[in-house]
């Protein structure tokens, strides 16, 4: 489910019809987005949660639609909007005081 940042502290996904949540009030998700090197295992990793809406407006679900790429190859179908309450991460990062051995980076 691809995602990118929205106006007003809001996350904004796109997925499949079947993975979405009920768009009922009170109801609370977790979205994590993360890229870790295979070679070199730095990366990073974020966690938002909070409340959860379906985006309805035809203009809003247009307007992504164009914006997101997913990186399956399946027909995205819901386009969920995320207010987070709690958002955590962390960075992998090399320790400077530790080299990379040539053979991994």
């Amino acid at each position: 489910m691809p995602a990118r940042p929205a106006p007003a502290r809001t996350a904004v996904l796109t997925t499949q019809a079947h993975a979405a949540p009920a768009d009922a009030p009170g109801v609370v998700v977790a979205y994590e987005a993360d890229v870790i090197d295979s070679v070199t295992h730095l990366g990073w990793s974020v966690v938002v949660t909070g409340y959860v809406r379906v985006a309805a407006d035809a203009d809003e679900v247009d307007r992504y639609a164009h914006l997101l790429r997913p990186w399956v190859a399946h027909r995205m179908t819901s386009t969920l909007r995320i207010r987070p309450d709690l958002v955590i991460g962390f960075r992998l990062a090399a320790d400077s005081a530790r080299p990379v051995p040539a053979d991994r980076g």
